[in-house]
């Protein structure tokens, strides 16, 4: 219910496109915003807690000149979900949807990752978890760039370059989910913030971070994570392996052609 409203105050507070957040509105701007929000707000947001979540949802991308990446490695573990990671494509990019951040993960060693370059984003305007056409959410799921598109090739709202991402996924088009043009792009050139639900479902962060972002987001090499959230784990769980042998198992099965063997993975109904 706190996350729906602040949602809708965000909405009434943003409601001329691409309002820079770094220029706050004017007193009487607001006087006719507060008439309507403050009364509602006033019992429900008045808390520390309330303060972290607002500076989430007003979260905008970082203007000062970036020359690099932050390496500074702040985390490291098992990220929560990740199985197994083709140590061909060693580091991933994880965007945790809830708290507007975009994380690159790195194979440390077997199974272990590191976290480093915290980059603030955009993302869809209704939220997360997309299923319609033109629903203005970002998909959840795991992803591949599919290609890259310069500077010359894209209207100036999708910045200095644009990586189009394989939404919606074999997985999605079985649970029903429709839409297209899902894509991590850069601002729009001439601004430098933007608040946190404002894409049409897209993932967008500032140009600048974009650019040193490119050599790692290969077509059809590099990995892209949009979830809920990043959950860190000390070890690694035994689940996890389990999966993998009964993966392996199932893979040589089919390979072997042995049709009883291969059978054998799936119910009575379907020998």
């Amino acid at each position: 219910m706190l996350v729906s409203l602040l949602r809708t105050l965000h909405r009434l507070l943003f409601i001329t496109p691409l309002v820079r957040i770094s220029n706050p509105l004017s007193k009487s701007q607001l006087s006719p915003i507060r008439s309507v929000v403050v009364p509602v707000f006033v019992c429900c947001v008045w808390s520390c807690q309330v303060s972290a979540e607002l500076r989430d949802v007003q979260l905008v991308a970082r203007t000062n000149e970036m020359t690099s990446l932050d390496d500074r490695i702040v985390k490291e573990g098992v990220p929560k979900g990740i199985v197994h990671l083709d140590v061909a494509a060693p580091e991933l990019v994880w965007v945790d949807l809830a708290a507007g951040q975009m994380y690159r993960l790195k194979l440390s060693r077997s199974d272990w990752y590191s976290q480093a370059t915290a980059i603030p984003i955009s993302l869809g305007k209704a939220g997360e978890h997309k299923r319609l056409e033109a629903d203005l959410k970002t998909p959840v799921g795991v992803y591949h760039v599919t290609s890259y598109l310069a500077d010359h090739q894209l209207n100036s709202k999708y910045g200095d370059g644009a990586f189009p991402i394989n939404y919606p996924s074999a997985f999605d088009l079985l649970q029903g989910r429709t839409g297209r043009g899902i894509w991590l792009h850069g601002l729009p050139k001439g601004l430098s913030s933007r608040p946190l639900l404002h894409s049409d479902g897209c993932v967008v962060i500032d140009n600048q971070r974009l650019t040193l972002l490119k050599p790692l987001l290969r077509p059809s090499n590099a990995m892209v994570v949009l979830a809920e959230g990043l959950e860190w784990l000390d070890a690694r769980p035994e689940s996890y392996d389990l999966f993998l042998q009964q993966l392996n198992t199932w893979r040589e099965d089919w390979e072997s052609l042995d049709l009883q063997r291969y059978f054998g993975h799936y119910g009575t109904g379907l020998h």
